[in-house]
């Protein structure tokens, strides 16, 4: 989900605001361990385990199911996605798009568009790629079939408006059935609600959906592309008044008002085959109140409110629905339902200590790391009292490191679940 520029306008407002997450159903919503920064994607795993974060300070990642961080990328995004595993990532960046083949370890970044913003979206093996435009050009929508070694523009859609603004796009597992959608577009030099197409050869053609122009936001699809949930931040007859949420069951032909109570909804989830659904709102009814999470089992029919409210900007979900992570965008927060407690694995990491120049080296094996976080002390006398080092590690081929400043004579470190 990318940062729209609808939901910065009110920022401002939203930072001079307090509030406290509900009681009840928002005990099931955890307060993950991710660094405050301004988030806003988040994309996971098809098993709910890999988490990957996208904000204004960088991109992070967490291997178990967000309990602890990672710090991937300090390049600025505001849309991610990634494959079935979490291995193969792409994110958006400011004139071009960024591609990991390892979780994250190392990066390729591709130039697009100049100083164009991006939504992106992934097959579920991270092979085929879509990247589209928020700055409404012609060719603002690119292609690579290859996880990003080259790229192409498809041919403009019938009925295609130049000046579209694609603020969303959804992809099927094999990456041949897409669509895309707009917040806003230019027709006869006015400014219009935006429209939906779709694609039924990776990008090769597309044609305008049966749905209704509206500013949309966030769309989602199963994985064989015949589901598709859409979600407006504003209707079609005024910008500012607040969406609905769309489905559709034929790929994008014909679509169905399934919405909650109007709201201005900023993304949507879905699980692999369309059935679990999550819906995440900036403000709820007004704008002086902090957004809601809606979910429903059964493809929308019927919506569920959890009691967690926030100001929420994006949805992640499991294959099977029941592992989902939520973004905070004016509390720097990230939260998660379902996420696994920390087990001690069969085999304990080792933690290895070298020197290097005037700092520390510490590594730790990324296969048994799950919920382990690094502390140090300066002497090992009683009482035993550990301190968690703050500093957030990076990943790197096959291993977690931090580098600290050496403060000899005496240094203590050991890797804990907490």
């Amino acid at each position: 989900m990318k940062n729209s520029l609808l939901g910065l306008c009110f920022l401002v407002m939203v930072l001079a605001l307090y509030f406290c997450p509900s009681s009840g159903l928002a005990q099931a919503w955890t307060q993950t361990g991710a660094p405050g920064e301004t988030w806003r994607s988040v994309t996971c795993s098809s098993d709910g385990t890999r988490l990957i974060a996208a904000g204004d300070d960088g991109i992070y990642g967490s291997l178990d199911a967000g309990l602890t961080w990672l710090f991937l990328n300090p390049a600025a995004s505001g849309s991610v996605a990634c494959s079935t595993d979490g291995t193969r990532i792409i994110a958006s960046s400011s004139g071009a798009v960024l591609t990991s083949p390892d979780s994250g370890a190392t990066w390729r970044q591709h130039a697009l568009t100049p100083d164009a913003q991006y939504c992106v979206a992934s097959s579920s093996d991270g092979t085929k790629l879509i990247a589209v435009g928020y700055a409404g050009i012609f060719g603002s929508i690119y292609l690579s079939a290859d996880s990003g070694d080259t790229w192409t523009t498809p041919a403009a859609p019938t009925n295609f408006w130049v000046g579209s603004s694609w603020s969303a796009v959804a992809s099927s597992a094999d990456g041949t059935k897409l669509a895309i959608a707009a917040e806003a577009t230019i027709g006869d030099g006015s400014f219009l609600p935006g429209p939906i197409y779709t694609s039924t050869n990776s990008g090769v053609s597309w044609t305008l959906s049966g749905a209704p122009s509206n500013v949309w936001y966030s769309l989602a699809s199963s994985a064989d592309g015949a589901k598709l949930v859409a979600a407006a931040y504003a209707g079609p007859s005024q910008i500012g008044g607040t969406g609905l949420i769309y489905i559709s069951a034929d790929a994008g032909i014909t679509w169905t008002n399934v919405s909650p109570p109007t709201n201005y909804w900023m993304s949507v989830a879905s699980s692999t085959d369309g059935t679990h659904l999550i819906a995440v709102s900036l403000f709820d009814h007004s704008t002086l109140t902090p957004g809601v999470v809606w979910r429903s089992t059964n493809s929308g029919v019927n919506w569920n409110e959890d009691t967690l409210t926030g100001y929420f900007n994006s949805a992640a979900s499991s294959a099977e629905g029941t592992k989902l992570a939520v973004t905070d965008v004016a509390r720097d927060l990230i939260y998660t339902l379902g996420e696994p407690v920390a087990t001690a694995p069969a085999s304990l990491p080792d933690l290895f200590i070298v020197t290097a120049g005037n700092q520390l080296s510490l590594t730790w094996g990324v296969s048994n790391a799950a919920g382990f976080l690094l502390f140090s002390r300066t002497n090992l006398a009683p009482p035993s009292i550990w301190s968690q080092v703050t500093n957030l590690p990076t990943l790197g081929s096959n291993q977690i490191q931090v580098m600290l400043p050496y403060s000899p004579p005496n240094q203590f470190f050991r890797l804990n679940q907490p």
